[in-house]
């Protein structure tokens, strides 16, 4: 429907396996049928743009699709076939496989329990969250909606060809924008496993491990030692006084 005036634009049938499996971007959805192929409906066309590219079987935790939407109209999935993780880029806008990255070697267990991705420098960050302490668990502490990552690699892509340009393992970080003057150091704030697990229950923490690590290598430039902070609720760089202010 056109959002302007209800008008109806398209109409079509999805063979879908559930309706929780549906991804929407602008006029097109994303949705898996009952062999986990992914299919690509465009409301203008009618069409299933992804009809005649190679098949995509993207990895679903609780029924979902297992990717990030991402700006212009792309959305990275995490796709899994025959024991091959890949990294799959998708233009749904023009129907259109933009790269395809294999990224098992990065993946200890080959084992995906969630995933964020997200783009700062014209660099594409994708952070792959193992089975530990899980995105379920840090964000009903800290009800947070910034990229994180949990006992898994941080790999850093090039948004065009997906390429990868270095990959670091973290045991756990929350990484938000940083504001203020352009900096290429990426900031990722994380709590002691005993305080987050302390304070499951009250959705809140009171210490902080503050990490800085260096966008163009990924090499760790330094840790904070573990101190009495509630989570930060801002992060601005300040290039004259050559710092980086955390504010809670």
């Amino acid at each position: 429907f056109d959002t302007r005036d209800g008008r109806r634009l398209s109409v079509g049938r999805l063979n879908r396996s559930s309706t929780e499996s549906v991804v929407t971007v602008g006029r097109c959805l994303l949705y898996t049928d009952s062999d986990s192929r992914l299919h690509l409906f465009d409301g203008g066309s009618e069409q299933d743009e992804l009809a005649d590219v190679a098949p995509i079987f993207p990895v679903q935790r609780d029924h979902r699709i297992v990717c990030q939407i991402l700006g212009n109209h792309r959305v990275l999935v995490v796709s899994e076939s025959q024991e091959l993780l890949e990294l799959i880029m998708i233009d749904v806008e023009h129907g259109m496989v933009l790269f395809r990255t294999p990224i098992s070697q990065y993946i200890s267990e080959d084992f995906v329990f969630s995933f964020s991705a997200f783009e700062r420098n014209g660099r594409l960050f994708a952070a792959l969250s193992g089975a530990g302490r899980s995105e379920r668990s840090i964000q009903q502490a800290f009800m947070r909606g910034a990229p994180q990552l949990s006992d898994g690699p941080l790999l850093c892509l090039n948004p065009a060809t997906g390429a990868v340009q270095w990959s670091v393992q973290i045991d756990q970080a929350i990484f938000p924008d940083i504001h203020g003057d352009p900096t290429d150091l990426l900031v990722g704030w994380s709590v002691p496993k005993l305080s987050l697990e302390a304070n499951m229950r009250t959705r809140s923490a009171d210490t902080l491990i503050v990490q800085v690590f260096d966008e163009t290598t990924g090499q760790l430039i330094a840790q904070s030692p573990s101190f009495s902070s509630l989570p930060p609720l801002r992060c601005v760089h300040i290039a004259d006084e050559r710092l980086i202010q955390l504010t809670t």
